[in-house]
């Protein structure tokens, strides 16, 4: 059964384990992207500098496209209610 880790640390050396980090900067490049907010990150990136990457695009995109940040969000399906947690 799948338990969601606890935090980014323990998501990223989760997807190491199990040889998914590939496939992980794969989906949030196509998300991101999906989201008219273009980034790419190579498969090359480490996780603590896709971690802080990461964070800084999120924090730019609550400071200036707060609507481009909710629109991501429900295209990598954050339940409604989180969202609105948001406000």
């Amino acid at each position: 059964m799948f338990v969601a880790p606890i935090n980014t640390d323990l998501l990223l050396s989760e997807a190491e384990k199990e040889n998914l980090y590939d496939k992980l900067i794969e989906q949030i490049n196509k998300d991101f992207n999906f989201a008219n907010e273009a980034i790419d990150f190579p498969k090359s990136t480490s996780p603590e500098e896709l971690k802080i990457q990461l964070h800084e695009k999120i924090y730019r995109l609550i400071q200036y496209k707060y609507a481009e940040l909710l629109n991501l969000l429900y295209i990598i399906d954050v339940p409604e209610e989180n969202m609105k947690q948001l406000d």
